[in-house]
């Protein structure tokens, strides 16, 4: 399952890089939200990698490596901090009602201390004693941060989009209820696999978690990657609709640029 998981994230690596190969040639440059996005695969892939490696060491010596494991976990952290930064930028309305942060830098050190929040609880988690109540990285007192994490910033998502909803025009707000909608399958993933995971029996529960996690943020990369790079909906409306040629008019009017 590893390493089919891992040849998946190469397939999207390789694909994703192609796509924007061929979008730098016809803008010119790629937006900040592609390199947002390549920053979140390059991450993921390392992550993966460090995994692969930890459990490549734990087949021949019974242990695997500490080290290799906690890397792992954070580079995934990082991973979907980045994403979640990202979806709340666009909820808040860059690349929609302006084309720069301008006042939404504030989210950048926000979601930075939100990354090393849940980095420490990484570290902490790992250099405490398994007991014989957890059956699974999820449990306990991590388990429980990270659920509260990650609602807090969905709840911070759904604030941004409503507000941003508010000032934008009818395509922009039509655009929103669907990004909505699909963005909450992957901030509610985590808490809703939390909550169910008691019931599954303790044999399972880590493998049912982790891989709904994966799935989750696997899924996440295909439709964002789908959504920057395909001239739909997104496009229509942000400002990556806008001309890469001389005098070319963005067809989106923005309301800031600063």
């Amino acid at each position: 399952a590893n390493l089919f998981t891992l040849a998946i994230c190469t397939g999207i690596f390789v694909m994703f890089w192609k796509k924007g190969r061929d979008y730098k040639k016809y803008a010119g440059s790629l937006h900040p939200v592609i390199w947002a996005l390549f920053s979140v695969l390059v991450t993921q892939y390392v992550a993966q990698c460090f995994h692969t490696g930890h459990l490549s060491l734990y087949r021949s010596n019974g242990k695997g490596s500490p080290v290799l494991e906690v890397m792992s976990e954070v580079f995934f952290t990082i991973c979907q901090v980045i994403q979640t930064s990202l979806l709340i930028l666009i909820s808040s309305g860059y690349t929609l009602l302006q084309s720069k942060l301008g006042e939404l830098d504030i989210v950048l050190p926000i979601c930075l201390m939100v990354a090393f929040m849940h980095i420490a609880f990484v570290v902490v988690d790992k250099v405490q004693p398994d007991t014989s109540s957890d059956f699974s990285d999820h449990d306990g007192v991590k388990g429980v941060a990270f659920c509260c994490l990650r609602l807090g910033l969905y709840g911070w998502f759904l604030y941004a989009g409503h507000t941003t909803a508010q000032s934008a025009g009818t395509r922009v707000r039509s655009f929103l209820r669907t990004f909505r909608v699909v963005a909450s399958l992957y901030f509610l993933t985590y808490p809703v696999m939390w909550m169910i995971q008691p019931l599954v029996a303790p044999y399972y529960r880590k493998p049912v978690m982790e891989m709904a996690i994966m799935a989750a943020q696997v899924g996440s990369n295909l439709w964002l990657a789908n959504l920057f790079m395909s001239r739909g909906t997104f496009w229509q409306v942000s400002s990556l609709s806008a001309s890469p040629l001389p005098g070319g008019q963005s067809p989106v009017r923005f309301y800031k640029d600063d």
